[in-house]
């Protein structure tokens, strides 16, 4: 299972992707269902010519309509390609969202704490332990 948090446009992709990778799989097992029983799946096969996209630019149609709705008719001021190359990388901040995340958490943990009357440890910088494990940073003693 994968869960992504806070990342709609992420998420978007994966499930884009498992949604045709689902249909693809659903369709092959559908042709190798009909062909075991010794039917021919002539409709379920790839058509090669270009027949196949006329549906969805026949006007009125359902395919046509739902197109119309996200890419409204006549031409694009430019490619989806120029657009895609301008778009930002998502994952650029990603370690600094989650250093605050993780900073806010603590914070509140501390309150938390703090108004119930238990002890923490102090804020500060972390260092990991052979365990994996964080301690708190040791202070260099004085020579």
């Amino acid at each position: 299972m994968l869960l992504i948090r806070g990342e709609k446009r992420v998420a978007d992709i994966y499930l884009t992707e498992l949604d045709r990778i689902f249909k693809h799989f659903y369709n092959r097992d559908a042709i190798n269902r009909i062909a075991s029983k010794g039917g021919t799946p002539e409709g379920l096969h790839l058509d090669t010519t270009s027949n196949w996209l006329d549906a969805n630019f026949k006007a009125g149609s359902f395919k046509n309509n739902r197109l119309v709705t996200f890419f409204p008719e006549g031409v694009a001021a430019c490619a989806w390609s120029t657009n895609a190359t301008n778009d930002p990388d998502p994952f650029k901040d990603e370690q600094q969202r989650s250093d605050a995340k993780r900073q806010a958490r603590n914070e509140a943990a501390r309150k938390r704490h703090a108004a119930a009357g238990v002890a923490t440890k102090p804020a500060g910088k972390t260092t990991p332990s052979a365990s994996g494990k964080k301690t708190p940073a040791r202070k260099k003693k004085p020579r």
